[in-house]
């Protein structure tokens, strides 16, 4: 009787402990889709009113307007990548059509080491290294 009663108190542990992960994982899931959103409204309202803060002062409207685009896109992919929305093979399709726009590759040539330099985890580096060798391959394709 008490190896029922010890193991029941086991499994009962397994099951709390698995909740509390599932619920660490969503709550994190959560926060860098709140994290994504306040990221885009910031890139929509900061970067047209202080273009030279972004390096981007010398940039035509239509440029600047490009840019702040693929630098939008970029982070909208690189959530729904961190989240598993996307995998490994399917981010490789969406940066390789993102790769074929001209503005999508003048913004990376200008910003894609320092958003690497930013990576946080290896998840932030599969992504740049995936968005990358996309960009490699568009640019070989172009030349």
């Amino acid at each position: 009787m008490r190896t029922s009663t010890a193991t029941a108190v086991l499994l009962a542990a397994g099951v709390y402990a698995v909740g509390l992960v599932r619920r660490e994982v969503h709550e994190r899931r959560r926060q860098e889709l709140t994290m994504a959103e306040m990221h885009q409204r910031l890139c929509a309202d900061t970067a047209t009113d202080f273009p030279d803060e972004y390096g981007y002062g010398d940039l035509s409207p239509t440029e600047r307007s490009a840019f702040i685009h693929a630098n939008r896109t970029l982070s909208l992919v690189g959530v729904k990548y961190r989240v598993g929305q996307l995998s490994d093979r399917t981010l490789e399709v969406v940066a390789k059509a993102m790769m074929r726009r001209s503005s999508m590759q003048m913004y990376w040539a200008q910003n894609g080491s320092l958003r690497d330099q930013e990576s946080q985890d290896r998840v932030d580096r599969r992504f740049h290294t995936i968005v990358d060798k996309e960009y490699v391959d568009a640019h070989a394709r172009t030349k």
